[in-house]
């Protein structure tokens, strides 16, 4: 009987461990099924400005990063940066760079700012000594309303802060 009771509490011992292993296996997997990683890229808007004035958000702009790269393996004078939007705010682009074609106005800086939805800077590049190349303003869709605008600028400098 002495025997009997030592197999029994041994074999009791080990349904135990056996049944708290399973039991930690679920309840660690059903802890971590529901949760999963996920990186969410941070939405930012680009605002243009020139000598002060905000010329308002640009939806296309080449990517910058890649301009700064390319800069530094070519042998040209200047990148050329294309601004594009859909959607013209007063005031336009095209206006500023029309007018600066016309009175050969002197080389300009333009800030690029990166900013959240919320209005957070995030970061911001600065072409120096622009000039506009060409200009395009297009009629949007009547349903849409407005104007697709786009600026190439001729940019000799490009500084990231």
């Amino acid at each position: 009987m002495h025997r009997e009771n030592k197999s029994l509490r041994s074999v009791s011992w080990a349904l135990a461990a056996l049944g708290a292993v399973i039991l930690t296996l679920c309840l660690a997997f059903s802890l971590t099924s529901g949760v999963s990683a996920k990186f969410t890229p941070l939405q930012t808007k680009t605002h243009i400005e020139i000598d002060g004035l905000d010329y308002g958000t640009f939806d296309h702009i080449n990517d910058l990063r890649d301009l700064t790269s390319q800069r530094q393996h070519t042998d040209e004078s200047f990148t050329r940066v294309s601004l594009k939007r859909d959607f013209v705010t007063d005031p336009s682009l095209y206006l500023w760079a029309k007018k600066a074609s016309e009175t050969r106005a002197s080389l300009t800086d333009i800030r690029l700012i990166m900013k959240t939805e919320e209005g957070e800077e995030v970061s911001r590049y600065i072409l120096k000594l622009c000039k506009p190349l060409s200009w395009t303003v297009e009629a949007a869709g009547p349903a849409i309303g407005g104007f697709y605008e786009k600026v190439d600028l001729a940019v000799q400098e490009i500084a990231i802060f």
